[in-house]
């Protein structure tokens, strides 16, 4: 006890400084209108920096909610676009909404991981069969074809992308004409079509789009622009170069095809094989 009134009677005079100092730069700033004021603005601006930079903080992490919002959207305008549906009238014309029945629906995932200049390249997405995926569906994103489902697990899935050796998926010209895609495995930026007749009319900058055969994508889907014509090596085809629409270095989302109807699809064309 006896040293704390020691400190007390040190330091009495400091105390009593800044008790005085407190009072008198009260009276100033409440007497002041320009001090006061600017008193007021140079907290306001403390308070603005925390209040930008919380929104900033905000606004990033609320980045996933609404990304997640714009997939869930696009998943909607996938599913009532009319690639996604099949006749059920052929004999009449009128376009009517019970003229046609759903063929397609989509499941939407995220990437987690990818590569681009492997042999074969490969999407991880966090989907699996938890969510209705299997193996061998068809993968697209809202810029075009990706592949297909090579492996899936409980929650995740492997996508084998066009970017792949052995890849052949039916493709399709404007004119109608159909040919095979591959990748020949060194250039990201390009895949190749095979199997069209040297006769047919190409133009650079088409659009080559999926065929629909086989009930693993629906047709219409955006594979890639014809970048150059080649003459295919003792035959007469072309040997297309085409850009691919999908940047495969900066996907983020996907969406696996679901043919509502693929059972009976592969039934039908297994008995004729049998």
């Amino acid at each position: 006890m006896q040293n704390v009134r020691s400190i007390f009677r040190y330091l009495r005079v400091f105390l009593i400084f800044v008790l005085l100092q407190g009072f008198a730069l009260y009276l100033y700033f409440t007497s002041q209108l320009y001090p006061s004021i600017q008193f007021a603005n140079s907290t306001k601006g403390i308070s603005n920096s925390f209040v930008e930079a919380q929104h900033s903080y905000t606004k990033y992490f609320g980045l996933t909610e609404e990304n997640r919002k714009l997939q869930k959207a696009y998943k909607t305008l996938l599913e009532k676009s009319p690639i996604s549906f099949i006749r059920l009238d052929a004999k009449r014309a009128t376009i009517e909404d019970t003229l046609f029945k759903q063929n397609y629906s989509y499941i939407a995932g995220e990437v987690l991981r990818s590569s681009t200049h492997k042999a074969n390249n490969f999407i991880t997405a966090n989907i699996g069969k938890k969510h209705g995926v299997k193996r061998g569906m068809g993968v697209i994103n809202h810029d075009g074809l990706i592949g297909y489902v090579y492996e899936v697990s409980e929650h995740y899935c492997l996508v084998k992308t066009l970017l792949s050796e052995n890849i052949n998926i039916d493709v399709s010209l404007p004119n109608g004409q159909f040919g095979l895609l591959k990748w020949l495995g060194s250039n990201p930026n390009a895949v190749n079509v095979t199997g069209i007749p040297n006769d047919t009319e190409v133009e650079l900058g088409e659009l080559i789009t999926t065929r629909g055969t086989g009930g693993v994508f629906p047709r219409g889907i955006a594979v890639g622009h014809v970048a150059a014509l080649n003459f295919a090596e003792g035959e007469a085809n072309w040997d297309l170069s085409l850009k691919p629409v999908v940047n495969f270095g900066s996907v983020k989302y996907i969406y696996v095809v679901n043919h509502l109807h693929k059972a009976e699809l592969d039934a039908l064309e297994a008995s004729v094989l049998e």
